[in-house]
């Protein structure tokens, strides 16, 4: 009792605070999984597009402004001719590890509806900050296969003439001056029925999950650990405690030794 009298307010502090700390990683967990979800969510999804036909670009895109995030990377069918005059190169695109640039060039198809349209990757020049080659196909008649993407999000970065930040779809079709475009996806090219000036291809999309399920369960591991340690210091402390008193006890003089003492 003297032990739980002297220690006990300390020690309700202390568990306030592991309290406080598990609740913490308890978020971080759930947080943790919420994440691994989302990427699930996104890696079925991704599986699913690559493993579906080629639909024509009207079936899923019937208007200029539309788009659905469940048609990222699924692959459409375009006829017509690219605009090879206004190309333009979206800076700091790596691939499998080397520095380099995403060629882009618009694709006016036979409804004169237009797509950007990302050809390839080109490495950057050993001598300058631009590829040192980049082809361009003509504008001949043809028949490709574009995975679409979202337009991504604004880039304040300027860049050199014909270079931009990204492929941010609004701002790239204003500055080439593009008519009826489609103003929130483009697409990677697939395949193209020519052949034409091919470049390298990007990276796939990852289907990788990641580390958050182990980040989430090292939290929950954190929270018990924390419990588990402030067991630990509150039984080491009162077997300190409960050991003086033993001391003490076993040195207290029985009435024999005072009696002889006097």
């Amino acid at each position: 009792m003297s032990f739980l009298s002297t220690t006990w307010r300390r020690w309700i502090k202390w568990l306030a605070v592991v309290v406080v700390f598990a609740i913490a990683c308890g978020f971080l967990s759930n947080w943790q999984f919420h994440r691994r979800e989302e990427k699930l969510v996104r890696i079925n999804r991704v599986l699913a597009n690559f493993n579906t036909p080629a639909a024509p670009v009207d079936e899923l895109l019937p208007r200029l402004n539309s788009w659905n995030p469940e048609f990222e990377w699924r692959a459409v069918t375009l006829e017509g001719h690219f605009l090879p005059t206004k190309f333009l190169l979206v800076r700091n695109r790596p691939n499998q590890g080397s520095p380099g640039f995403e060629q882009v060039v618009p694709f006016e198809a036979s409804s004169g509806r237009i797509l950007l349209v990302s050809r390839g990757w080109l490495p950057t020049g050993n001598q300058q900050d631009a590829p040192d080659l980049n082809p361009l196909p003509d504008s001949t008649e043809r028949t490709i296969v574009v995975r679409l993407r979202p337009s991504e999000t604004h880039d304040s970065r300027t860049a050199p003439e014909r270079q931009v930040p990204n492929i941010e779809v609004p701002r790239l079709a204003k500055l080439l001056g593009l008519g009826e475009h489609y103003a929130k996806t483009y697409g990677r090219l697939y395949s193209d029925s020519t052949n034409q000036a091919q470049l390298r291809p990007l990276e796939s999309p990852p289907t990788d999950e990641g580390n958050n399920f182990s980040y989430a369960l090292q939290w929950i591991v954190f929270a018990v650990m924390a419990f588990v340690a402030l067991g630990w210091m509150i039984r080491q402390e009162r077997d300190r405690a409960l050991g003086r008193i033993r001391t003490r006890v076993r040195k207290r003089p029985s009435d024999e030794d005072i009696e002889d003492a006097l």
